[in-house]
């Protein structure tokens, strides 16, 4: 068959913060395990284009601002050929309407071509893609196999209705949902991403938000997943909605040579992991730093990040020190709160604090840049424990130089916040794209006994107010100013005691 993988532009309403647009790991996935079973691929990404001055003038007229290609040059793209198969992923709940609009448009140049939607939401939630006229299907969960499943029946004109993740629409208008497919254990029957699907190029620049509006700047890093899957039981987490509660990998020789393959083929020398918890498994972490290190010895070497984040107790300083000396320049810790009561009876992390000063102080100590995660807003959590966060994520900011962010709890569909929110009836607004957008980054959706949508804006910004540089700034050089007042017979407080 002759299919067409689209990701749609995006646009960012006012009050959210539009993300950089990375290669898109999924499609390049999804086209490999389709080459494989013999189909003819095209990946079309129309949210890699940048038009600055239509982006400026979306953001002038409080528009917010599209990114990617226009309406206009995504309808001649997607009509420049004929297709047996179309797939739209949409990986964010806050870009579904660009996702239907997308599909309306193929629908239009293609009338006869069916049409399917993948990712996160319409997973959770098909019936509100099938509710789309254009849509005829939505393949739920892990793709790969599932949509090689369906191009190949609708190659062989089988019916397609009893095939497993699939949903679609019955006669009566109703939504029928076959079961999720057994995920593989082992990752590796996936090939390699066909990479050579798109023009790597074109995202070697960012798109980022400055005072004087939109810019380009280069930027030179490849993101790739090594691991699927996460036990944990986060109450605001939704990753285990679409990609299992086990956790599940590729083996060390398979991202061995995955990484050799970028750095060799693809001339590319930077590499973030976006594994929900690349450090889960310790030996197979460390297996692995210990082949970044033979590929730096026969000159390979590679500088990568883990910006998803990674549990903190997974980690010892061993590991940390080999992380820094095989190439890695920052990691992000996933903190979620700075007080262990909400960590242990409301996110159900149970993460130690301890722990994660510890490895803050490693961090500092080895050279790797470190970033904290946070998130307030979540029912059970007080408006004293997000003190407690504030004043924890100052901590580590005063202590060992790590920035913090903070995301405003957002009750997506299906997880048990969302859940919670409901049954208690916390629920501030409706949860839609445009809320869930702003609600992550600003106006929370969420009003409980113990804190409005107001307060949590108003912890926000104290939040960012006292992780800002320039008290950072003065308290490095209050700092400076006491070492040179102790070398000459004075004392100096402790870190821990300012």
């Amino acid at each position: 068959m002759r299919i067409l993988l689209i990701r749609h532009p995006y646009h960012y309403v006012d009050g959210s913060v539009a993300a950089e647009i990375e290669l898109p790991i999924g499609l390049v996935s999804l086209g490999a395990m389709l080459e494989k079973g013999g189909h003819a691929v095209r990946i079309y990404d129309a949210a890699v284009g940048y038009d600055l001055e239509a982006m400026n003038a979306d953001l002038a007229a409080g528009k917010g601002v599209h990114i990617g290609d226009s309406w206009q040059k995504f309808r001649d793209e997607v009509a420049a050929a004929p297709y047996d198969l179309i797939g739209v992923s949409n990986m964010f709940f806050a870009q579904m309407p660009m996702a239907l609009a997308a599909a309306r448009i193929v629908r239009q140049v293609h009338p006869g071509v069916p049409i399917v939607v993948g990712g996160p939401h319409a997973t959770v939630r098909p019936e509100d893609f099938l509710a789309e006229p254009a849509i005829d299907y939505v393949v739920r969960g892990e793709a790969e196999l599932p949509l090689l499943a369906l191009a190949d029946a609708l190659a062989a004109g089988k019916p397609v209705d009893d095939l497993a993740s699939l949903s679609l629409r019955r006669p009566d208008g109703s939504v029928r949902s076959n079961p999720l497919i057994d995920y593989p254990a082992d990752l590796d029957v996936y090939p390699m991403p066909a990479y050579h699907l798109l023009n790597l190029e074109e995202y070697m620049v960012a798109a980022r938000r400055g005072k004087d509006g939109w810019r380009l700047d280069p930027r030179r890093n490849v993101p790739i997943v090594t691991s699927r899957g996460c036990p944990f039981q986060c109450m605001f987490c939704s990753i285990h909605l679409h990609m299992g509660r086990r956790f599940r990998t590729h083996s060390v020789p398979y991202v061995l040579a995955h990484v050799r393959h970028i750095v060799t083929k693809l001339g590319h020398r930077v590499i973030f992991f976006m594994d929900d918890n690349m450090g889960l498994d310790a030996r197979r972490f460390e297996a692995m730093l210990d082949g970044f290190l033979a590929m730096k010895a026969e000159g390979l070497g590679f500088t990568w990040r883990t910006p998803t984040g990674m549990r903190t107790d997974r980690l010892t300083f061993e590991i940390v020190r080999k992380a820094r000396e095989a190439g890695c320049e920052a990691i992000s810790l996933a903190v979620e709160s700075g007080s262990q009561r909400v960590l242990d009876e409301v996110i159900h992390k149970k993460l130690d604090l301890a722990k994660v000063v510890e490895v803050a102080g490693w961090c500092r100590q080895v050279g790797i840049k470190a970033r904290a995660g946070y998130i307030m807003g979540l029912p059970g959590e007080t408006l004293a424990d997000i003190d407690e966060t504030i004043r924890f994520a100052n901590t580590l900011k005063r202590r060992f130089g790590i920035r913090g962010h903070v995301s405003t709890a957002t009750p997506f569909y299906g997880t048990e916040l969302y859940e919670t929110c409901v049954s208690k009836g916390y629920l501030a607004h409706p949860v839609t794209p445009e809320s869930a957008a702003v609600g992550v980054q600003g106006q929370s959706l969420i009003r409980t006994p113990e804190f409005t949508p107001e307060d949590l804006l108003r912890m926000r910004r104290k939040f960012d107010r006292q992780g800002s540089w320039p008290r950072y700034a003065i308290r490095q050089v209050g700092r400076a100013i006491r070492r040179l007042a102790k070398g000459k017979g004075g004392s100096e407080k402790g870190e821990g005691d300012e």
